[in-house]
């Protein structure tokens, strides 16, 4: 096991997170239109955050060889879409969930209730879904996300929970009211829902990227090393 120290949290982390949200928010405000069902049921949050990541991490695989993130100071190549995907999924619906039982329960309004329930649902989530993670791929070892690199490849196996919560937390807090801002212009819900998302993970991703320039410590991943790969080889 080799136990990895995330100091500072990389650029690219910005606009990464602008792009995610820019595909999951207009899925977000779409779907129930579509399916005449409420908004931000915690089933829509499994299938967005799956579909979002899918298309997210597809793209950035493709790129990954030019944007010299590296891990053990080796370019890494591939992350694995699919486990991504899916526990994207268990995230989103755990962050719509606690947004459901929580919302009534904040006496502010727009923008201080919208940042108090980013806050407590994006950490909640990250914070349970870590716990499901780390029990379940000990079963089910397929679940495990997988990160490539040019001659290796390495499997996370635990996270520092309260870090991570807490980081994603302030993440949305900052996020949330900017992205729903898209609800000020119904007439075009899904159009300004993608300039909202765009806006709103720029914001966040911003704003913890600068938080790791000077806190300089993130937390931790602890990654399990599994094979010895040629940079030819199939992603995962």
């Amino acid at each position: 096991m080799i136990k990895l120290d995330v100091e500072i949290i990389p650029v690219h982390f910005i606009w990464i997170m602008g792009l995610l949200e820019a595909i999951t928010v207009p899925l977000v405000v779409a779907i129930p239109l579509w399916t005449q069902t409420a908004f931000k049921n915690p089933l829509h949050g499994i299938v967005v955050g799956f579909v979002g990541i899918v298309i997210l991490f597809y793209g950035l695989n493709m790129l990954l060889r030019k944007l010299n993130i590296v891990l053990m100071e080796v370019p890494v190549t591939s992350i694995g879409v699919f486990p991504s995907a899916f526990w994207s999924g268990v995230i989103l619906a755990l962050i719509f969930l606690i947004q459901l039982h929580l919302k009534s329960l904040i006496p502010f309004g727009y923008p201080f209730k919208e940042a108090i329930l980013g806050f407590f649902s994006a950490g909640g989530a990250i914070f349970l879904a870590a716990l499901i993670y780390q029990a379940s791929i000990v079963r089910l070892p397929f679940l495990a996300i997988a990160i490539r690199t040019s001659d290796s490849m390495f499997l996370v196996k635990k996270i520092s929970l309260w870090r991570f919560s807490l980081w994603s937390g302030v993440y949305e807090s900052i996020a949330l009211p900017i992205i729903l801002l898209w609800s000020f212009y119904p007439r075009w819900a899904v159009t300004a829902a993608v300039i909202t998302g765009l806006m709103g993970g720029f914001a966040g991703g911003g704003l913890i990227w600068l938080i790791s320039l000077k806190h300089r410590g993130m937390g931790f991943i602890v990654l399990e090393k599994t094979a010895v790969t040629a940079p030819s080889e199939p992603e995962r």
